[in-house]
């Protein structure tokens, strides 16, 4: 859990820790008391506890656990400007007053895990190529070889059984909320169900977190459940009902710094790190644990931006420009995996912060590269090959520094820490680059090009929507702190938007079935209302 921008509560993390079903435990994210106002509550003073798929409530004395709202009912969310009249004094003037609308929750306060995928593993740029630097077969990952077998916990119940040894206390608001879901189990007509519903949260803490974490989250799960509808991703864990393959933090620690020493010695070949690389991002995938460890070890993170900056600078005689793409979009994609979802604790902060931050203003400038493929020597089909590999380097490129934002605008919200790691200064770092502005010009065609209204109706693959939102927000983000890149596509790329993008076509391309799909029309439109000077 976010540990360190969060006001530690001892008490509530020990009832957490017994009470809270392990697999719920290992999700938490956050967590702040708020003044709650549902259907059912009437403006209490609760812990709100963010995981990685949902809201859940526990009393201000913790006495019950409830999961309100999966992440998956959310429509949209936002800050409401107001002074609550049932507040007073500092605790009025400095409320934050956050907006839910969702769709009803059928069976609120089930099964705790019942609403998440099961994790699964999303083909990646460059896959197609993944063996050109691999000479030899390559093995499962040491940490998927090393883990040890435990039984799932159980889940969080509402249906009489409070599951894993939550307690009921018979005067609470929570007990009498879920006994009221229960009876009202099946009550609800179809149309009912649909109907949308609010939540609403006043934040009194100073300096509140709960809305940005609540963002983020909210977020990341809309882009993995959306992920997941991909027909390529094959599931990378057996059945919910089936145990689960579980590491121990020991382990993990151990086989983090055999790996973590391998990658960092010296005269270390370019297949084998290849190979190491691939291997850390497939144990970050399976375990979150690793994230953590990578931003408590001090090397790493230099280490892979050198990696990625080397890889630009390699002659043609050391490494193939296939070859050299592919390493580069291997740094870019594990960097992006650090990002998402991290713990952004002291040592995260320290790492990216040292020596001025100038790792991480080399990282930006390593990753912005010249749209435009050299022409070179190779046949038409070699020519081909890299024109695809140099498409997919650019994604993995706008998604890393998507991530990058995304993580800086958490952070501006965050209570003083003394650090510069701000929005305005990665855009201040990027604008001494050479291609910055061709870089972002890109960004902005691929997105025209994607909604092309003149093109077939099919829809966008999942990932391709994915892509589309993370695309939108990064322009949105960037026109709007950066005065060239905006006069730039304002000028140069106006009429294109004007022309190709028409927002009536937009669920032709974007299925409502996609969790992704509203959030990316609304931050199109933004983009769209900037790009045409709309009001």
């Amino acid at each position: 859990m976010d540990t360190f921008f969060c006001r530690r509560n001892s008490k509530l993390e020990t009832f957490l820790k017994r009470n809270a079903p392990r697999d719920v435990h290992e999700r938490l994210r956050y967590y702040e008391a708020c003044v709650v106002v549902t259907e059912e509550i009437d403006k209490v003073f609760m812990h709100v506890v963010l995981t990685d798929d949902s809201i859940y409530l526990t009393e201000y004395h913790p006495r019950t656990l409830l999961r309100v709202l999966s992440f998956s009912l959310i429509l949209h969310m936002e800050l409401i400007n107001d002074l609550p009249d049932f507040l007073s004094g500092k605790d009025q003037e400095q409320s934050l007053h956050i907006h839910v609308v969702h769709t009803h929750a059928k069976g609120v306060g089930n099964r705790g895990s019942r609403d998440r995928p099961k994790p699964q593993s999303a083909v990646t740029p460059g896959q197609q190529y993944n063996y050109r630097l691999s000479r030899f077969a390559q093995g499962a990952s040491r940490f998927q070889q090393s883990s040890d077998l435990r039984s799932s916990p159980s889940s969080i119940s509402d249906d009489g059984d409070v599951h894993a040894g939550i307690r009921q206390a018979t005067s609470s608001v929570l007990t009498r909320l879920r006994r009221r879901a229960a009876r009202g189990k099946g009550k609800k007509t179809e149309e009912e169900e649909k109907k949308e519903a609010e939540l609403h949260l006043y934040a009194v803490m100073p300096m509140s977190q709960i809305y940005f974490h609540l963002q983020r989250s909210w977020k990341s799960y809309i882009m993995k459940s959306t992920l997941r509808l991909s027909p390529c991703i094959v599931s990378s864990s057996p059945s919910s009902k089936k145990r689960r393959s579980t590491m121990s933090w020991e382990r993990t620690c151990q086989l983090f710094r055999q790996l973590s020493g391998e990658l960092l010695q010296t005269q270390l070949s370019l297949e084998r790190l290849y190979l190491l690389l691939q291997e850390l991002c497939t144990a970050t995938r399976h375990n979150p644990a690793v994230k953590t460890l990578f931003w408590r070890s001090p090397e790493l993170y230099p280490f892979l931006v050198k990696t990625l900056t080397e890889s630009s600078q390699l002659s043609q005689d050391r490494l193939h420009p296939a070859d050299r793409l592919l390493l580069s979009m291997l740094a870019l994609q594990t960097i992006s995996l650090m990002f998402g979802e991290t713990e952004k604790g002291p040592s995260c902060l320290s790492t990216l912060t040292s020596k001025h931050g100038s790792v991480t203003a080399a990282l930006l400038l390593a990753l912005v590269r010249d749209p435009e493929l050299k022409p070179n020597n190779c046949n038409s089909a070699s020519h081909t090959e890299l024109q695809v590999l140099q498409a997919e380097y650019l994604d993995a490129a706008a998604v890393l520094l998507f991530e990058v934002v995304i993580f800086c605008q958490e952070l501006s919200g965050t209570p003083n820490t003394g650090h510069f790691l701000t929005v305005a200064w990665v855009f201040q770092t990027l604008e001494a680059h050479p291609y910055f502005l061709l870089f972002m010009a890109y960004q902005a065609q691929s997105v025209v090009l994607a909604l092309l209204s003149c093109s077939s109706e099919s829809p966008l693959s999942p990932s391709q929507a994915v892509l589309l939102f993370q695309r939108c927000h990064l322009l949105l983000t960037c026109m709007q702190h950066s005065t060239c890149v905006n006069s730039y596509i304002i000028t140069e790329l106006r009429e294109e938007f004007r022309y190709y993008v028409r927002q009536s076509r937009l669920e032709d391309k974007l299925p409502p079935h996609y969790p992704i799909s509203r959030p990316a029309r609304h931050v199109l439109s933004q983009l769209l209302c900037l790009v045409l000077h709309k009001p």
